[in-house]
């Protein structure tokens, strides 16, 4: 860019001269003849050629380099973007402010194996529990779909709620085995077993509501009441709304 305007500024007083060699070419001739009119004139029009070219040029490649280092700033950003999102989602992923992420749990789960291997059936058995909630999850969802149970669609909340509280379950014992001493190993087993005990008996319910559901859409068009459905629905509600007792 600095190049570009001194070869503007000359290109510019070549055009200019030309053209004034043009307008008085009469007295030019009068005065200095017609060779030195064509030679000066040839001069001034390749002078100004020759000036536009390298100011069209030096302008082209101001542009190129301008948008690469446009397109650099862009990458750089978004890299930077990507790096701090990774980076709040590592360290916010057991916040207690936002949603839990159940794929977090489990990573985290299978991390501690590795930390503490005599725990490892135990952890299992908790990274299974999380499976089989997603399995309930896709069975129920599947149930509403089948039987276009449009206006029940908000019943699968129930199920997310319960996700959500194992979650928390489980982070309690995660944020405890990342602080614990060797020695706490007994202390870590027995959280390990209420936390899997607590969200086996949530799996337990989440069942029998998924069953109660079944046996409601079967019932429609007859006697179907939605009281059973109701109590199903209560009781796993009233389980997760509790106080962890980890």
């Amino acid at each position: 860019m600095k190049k570009l305007i001194p070869v503007c500024i000359t290109t510019l007083l070549f055009i200019a001269g030309t053209l004034i060699c043009f307008v008085n070419k009469d007295n030019f001739i009068m005065y200095y003849g017609i060779r030195s009119y064509r030679t000066i004139s040839s001069l001034l029009i390749g002078c100004s050629s020759v000036g536009m070219v390298g100011t069209l040029s030096i302008g082209a490649m101001a542009m190129v380099k301008n948008r690469q280092r446009l397109n650099e700033i862009v990458i750089n950003q978004q890299a930077l973007e990507e790096k701090q999102r990774a980076l709040e989602e590592k360290s916010a992923g057991l916040s207690i402010k936002r949603e839990i992420d159940p794929d977090y749990i489990v990573k985290c789960l299978k991390e501690q194996k590795a930390v503490w291997n005599g725990l490892g059936s135990d952890l299992d058995e908790c990274i299974g529990q999380f499976d089989q909630m997603n399995e309930y999850q896709a069975r129920f969802s599947k149930l509403l779909k089948d039987n276009e149970a449009k206006t029940l669609s908000d019943t699968e909340d129930v199920l997310e709620q319960v996700e959500q509280y194992m979650c928390k379950n489980a982070r309690n014992v995660i944020n405890f085995m990342n602080v614990a001493d060797d020695d706490a190993f007994e202390q870590i087993k027995e959280r390990l077993n209420t936390c899997r005990q607590e969200n086996q008996n949530l799996l337990n319910q989440t069942r029998d509501f998924i069953y109660a559901m079944a046996d409601f859409l079967n019932d429609q068009g007859g006697k179907a009441d939605t009281r059973l459905l109701e109590s199903y629905k209560d009781t796993l509600l009233s389980t997760i709304h509790k106080d962890s007792v980890l």
